[in-house]
């Protein structure tokens, strides 16, 4: 069965080249969010974007 309650700590990086946003996100779960094991929550990400 799985938790319904998780608590993270999040991580990110960017950086702006004129107009462009580059950058790296993670997100790390502190909760056990089942029994078994060590499963905990883990998420990353890539950001790209452009300002107008």
């Amino acid at each position: 069965m799985l938790k319904r309650f998780d608590a993270g700590l999040g991580v990110g990086v960017a950086f702006e080249f004129g107009r462009i946003i580059a950058g790296l996100d993670g997100q790390f779960g502190l909760v056990d969010v089942q029994k078994h094991g060590n499963p905990k929550n883990i998420n990353f990400s890539i950001v790209v974007g452009y300002k107008f």
